[in-house]
Order: structure tokens, then sequence, then C-alpha cells
């Protein structure tokens, strides 16, 4: 169990670079805690991203995330697979957020092709 009293929580800002995958709807980003515990509850942030490529994700508890971006397939897919997570741990921003911290980042987005073969690869 993990209690956090009195903390402020962090705030990201920033943009989504990339060419979204033709024929995908929704443009996702994904906070994903380094802590493999937080991982294990859920505490994955999801926001949409929106038409510019501006994203803003509010309410992050201090800690080391990684961002990723993505389109082509649901967030849900990504969060009840950790290990497709962490196949594409390289693709993703590290930010280290302290307590009250807001960050401006630059996201690139992972091809669909990789996206799906990280999933694939999980499944074996």
């Amino acid at each position: 169990m993990r209690i956090v009293i009195g903390v402020k929580l962090a705030q990201v800002e920033g943009t989504v670079t990339g060419t979204k995958p033709e024929g995908a709807t929704n443009l996702w980003l994904m906070a994903v805690p380094d802590d493999p515990d937080q991982v294990a509850e859920g505490r994955i942030s999801v926001t949409a991203v929106e038409g510019g490529g501006h994203f803003t994700l509010t309410g992050l508890e201090p800690g080391k995330y990684r961002l990723y971006a993505f389109a082509g397939i649901e967030p849900g897919v990504m969060q009840q697979n950790p290990g497709v997570l962490m196949a594409l741990e390289d693709r993703g921003v590290q930010l280290d957020l302290g307590e009250g911290a807001q960050a401006t980042t630059e996201v690139q987005i992972i091809p669909i092709g990789e996206l799906l073969q990280a999933i694939q690869e999980q499944q074996y």
C-alpha cells in the first residue's frame, strides 16, 4: 500500500510530433510511472491529444515517468499489457517530476508498425 500525503501534483504539457497513421481517429498520450508497482496498480495516465498536437496532463504524483504518443489502437490495449510498454521503453520520453512541477516536452508518435509488432511479440 502506498499513502501520499500533502503532495502538490505535477503537470506536463507539450506537443506530439510525427505522422498519425492514416485512418486513425484519435491520438493518445500516456504517462507511465517507472515504478512497476504503480503500473500494476493501474496508475497509468492517458489523455487525448488535441488536433494541433498539443496535450496537457495534470494530476501526476511526483516521480519518474515515460511518456508515449500513439494512434491507431485504443489506450486500454497498452495499459493492459505492461510488457508492450517495456518493449517500447526506448520510444518514450523520460521525465522526473518533482512536487508541483510544471514540465514542457515534445513526444514523437510511435509508428503503428512498431506498436503492432510489440503487441504481437507479447502474445507469444
